[in-house]
C-alpha cells in the first residue's frame, strides 16, 4: 500500500483490496493494512463567514502596515504599539487562511500497517504526522464530544482539533481523537476498522 498522500485507486471489492465509502470517509483495506482517508467537512455558512472574515481582516492588515511604515517618524511607543498589532494580524490572517484551505482541501488520513497507525493532517503542499505504535493503543471507543456540550461531534465544523475525533483511543497516557466531525455510521465503520486491524496485530503476536 503506497504511504503517498493520495488515496490508492483501486475498485471497490477488487482483487488487490476492498473499499468502502461512507460520505467523507473511505477505508481501503487490502493484505498488506488499511488506508483511511476522511475529507474536510464544508458547512456552507462557516465557509462564507470565514471568507467574508479574511477579507475584512486583509483591509485592517493593509491599513495597519500603512500605519507602521508612517510611524517610523513619529513616537517610538507607537511604532512599537503598532508592530506588535501587525504580529498579532499576521497570525490571525494565516489562522483564518488556514481554516478556509482546510475546509476546501483538507484530509485526515490514517494508515494501519506494520503494527504501527499514522496519522496525517494533509493540506495542499503541507502536512502533519505522528506515528502511535499498535501495542501501546489501548481503549478504542466512539466520541460525541467536542469540548462544546451545545456541539454534537457530526454536527461541528470539524477542525482537526481538541476533542474532534468520531473515534477516541488512548496511546501512552495520551488521548488521540481521529476521524472529525464524521456521523454516527462512519464513525462506527471508522472504530470497526481500527478494532479489527488491532485484533490482527494481537493474533499475529
Amino acid at each position: 500500500m503506497s504511504a503517498a498522500s493520495q488515496m490508492p485507486t483501486v475498485q471497490a471489492a477488487s482483487t488487490s483490496g476492498t473499499t468502502k465509502r461512507l460520505g467523507r470517509l473511505s477505508i481501503y483495506t487490502d493484505e498488506i493494512g488499511t488506508w483511511i482517508e476522511v475529507t474536510a467537512r464544508r458547512p456552507l455558512p462557516v465557509l462564507v463567514f470565514l471568507l467574508i472574515a479574511l477579507a475584512g481582516w486583509s483591509m485592517a492588515g493593509f491599513v495597519s502596515v500603512s500605519m507602521l511604515f508612517g510611524s517610523f517618524g513619529g513616537p517610538p511607543a507607537f511604532s512599537v504599539f503598532i508592530a506588535v498589532w501587525c504580529s498579532l494580524w499576521a497570525a490571525g490572517w494565516v489562522a483564518i487562511a488556514a481554516g478556509i484551505v482546510w475546509m476546501l482541501a483538507g484530509r485526515e488520513i490514517l494508515i494501519l500497517r506494520d503494527g504501527v497507525l499514522t496519522k496525517r493532517l494533509v493540506l495542499p503542499w503541507v502536512g502533519i504526522t505522528r506515528d502511535y505504535a499498535a501495542e501501546l493503543v489501548s481503549d478504542p471507543r466512539r466520541n460525541e464530544e467536542t469540548g462544546d456540550p451545545d456541539i454534537a461531534q457530526h454536527e461541528g465544523v470539524g477542525f482537526p482539533l481538541g476533542r474532534y475525533g468520531a473515534v477516541a483511543f488512548e496511546h501512552d497516557g495520551q488521548t488521540v481523537y481521529i476521524g472529525a466531525a464524521l456521523g454516527p455510521k462512519a464513525g462506527d465503520a471508522l472504530l470497526a476498522s481500527l478494532e479489527t486491524w488491532l485484533a490482527r496485530k494481537e493474533v499475529a503476536a
